[in-house]
C-alpha cells in the first residue's frame, strides 16, 4: 500500500543511505584482484518521475515533469554500478 511504501521510503537516514554508497563502492574495488592501469567511468542521470507534492522534487524543463534526477556512476568497461548520487 502506498503508506507502507512511504514508511519505508523515509525509514533509511542519511547514514544509512552514505552506508550504502559505501558498500557499492568498496564492493566495486573488490572486484579487482589487482590494480587496473586505468578507469573509465560512465556518469548517467536518470529520470524518476514524482507525482504529487513530494519533497526534493523539481521540475525538469528537458523532461517536462517533475521528478527526481539521480546521478547513477558505472564502470565504463564492464557496466557496474559504482555508485548513485
Amino acid at each position: 500500500s502506498g503508506a507502507t511504501i512511504s514508511r519505508f521510503e523515509h525509514a533509511a537516514s542519511r547514514q544509512d543511505i552514505y552506508r550504502v554508497s559505501e558498500a557499492l563502492v568498496e564492493q566495486f574495488i573488490a572486484s579487482f584482484a589487482s590494480p587496473p592501469k586505468s578507469l573509465i567511468l560512465d556518469l548517467d542521470h536518470s529520470e524518476d518521475a514524482c507525482y504529487g507534492q513530494q519533497p526534493l522534487a523539481f521540475y525538469n524543463h528537458h523532461y517536462g515533469s517533475t521528478c527526481y534526477l539521480p546521478l547513477m556512476i558505472f564502470d565504463g568497461q564492464s557496466g557496474g554500478l559504482i555508485a548513485a548520487v
